[in-house]
């Protein structure tokens, strides 16, 4: 692949800026992947939305429901539930108070 151009790591600041992931941005960055574009962030010293959601959680159990949402493949509430042995409502709870979940 071509090296990024500067009108691509523009767009890249400003959607990493509005806090949009790796995965929405693949969206307005024909022919690149999502590795292409944390790579290019990490080199550019942008922050992906996943890592200020972990940085952002305050407790072990918060913390751990925010990695296994955030991951690409997505885990759903009942499969972070029983991956760590909460209730279904206990999860949901915690993805609600954290509005960065939202689409």
């Amino acid at each position: 692949m071509a090296a990024w151009t500067d009108i691509e790591k523009q767009k890249l600041r400003k959607l990493a800026a509005e806090g949009q992931t790796p995965v929405r941005m693949v969206d307005h960055f024909p022919g690149r992947t999502r590795n292409a574009i944390v790579g290019q962030m990490h080199r550019m010293g942008l922050q992906c939305r996943e890592e200020w959601m972990r940085q952002r959680a305050n407790n072990p159990e918060t913390d751990l429901i925010v990695r296994l949402r955030c991951k690409p493949w997505g885990w759903d509430d009942h499969s972070i539930a029983q991956a760590i042995g909460q209730d279904v409502r206990t999860v949901r709870k915690v993805i609600e108070t954290h509005t960065e979940f939202a689409a």
